[in-house]
């Protein structure tokens, strides 16, 4: 049996971003919290729902509650020289 899920305290807010998501991954992530507290489904269940992986439902889940209950969105493109030519 699996253990109760945890984030009760950020289930408003969750409910609130459901209503506000403006990306599919903000969406995304106000589900992973929501309908394992609302529905009590597992995580395989919320994983197959939303269309991403159990582990990676997990994170987004774990993301939403570690921020007080605010979506995050993914960090900016990463910098540095790709595909350029090194000097010598």
């Amino acid at each position: 049996m699996s253990r109760p899920a945890s984030g009760k305290e950020v289930l408003e807010s969750a409910r609130r971003s459901l209503l506000k998501a403006r990306t599919v991954s903000e969406l995304r992530q106000a589900q992973a919290v929501f309908l394992p507290l609302e529905f009590g489904l597992s995580m395989d269940q919320v994983a197959a729902s939303i269309g991403v992986s159990k582990g990676w439902a997990c994170q987004l889940r774990r993301q939403f509650i570690r921020s007080g209950g605010t979506s995050i969105e993914k960090k900016g493109k990463r910098g540095g020289r790709r595909r350029e030519n090194m000097s010598r």
